[in-house]
């Protein structure tokens, strides 16, 4: 089987999903961990044409890396509503981290994915 690297995100979402849905169902009352490790700003930069939703993410900003930084918000986007959606945000802590820095200063874009950092 051929990797897509462009269905990496969204293969991770739908698993961490169907996790959550698989440990609701066979152990309602206890908690559980989930560690999702999204690959949107490492390289290659391939984002899907399209998200899950339908809603296009390839060539909607400037770079590609842009557009996995729009996927990553989409991604995250989608597991928060997957928790609200199954009544257990509530007893759900979400830590949101990164591991690393950004890619160099775009002049052209007048982008700084660090910050000052």
């Amino acid at each position: 089987m051929e990797w897509d690297s462009s269905q990496y995100n969204i293969r991770i979402i739908n698993e961490t999903i169907s996790f959550i849905d698989e440990h609701l169902d066979q152990n309602e009352n206890k908690p559980f961990f989930a560690y999702v490790s999204l690959g949107s700003v490492h390289t290659p930069h391939t984002p899907p044409i399209k998200y899950v939703d339908g809603s296009n993410v390839a060539n909607e900003y400037q770079t590609r890396h842009l557009d996995m930084l729009f996927e990553m918000d989409k991604s995250v986007g989608a597991l928060v509503d997957a928790i609200e959606n199954r009544s257990i945000d509530e007893e759900t802590i979400i830590i949101f981290t990164s591991d690393n820095g950004g890619l160099r200063y775009s002049e052209k874009f007048s982008h700084r994915t660090s910050g000052p950092l």
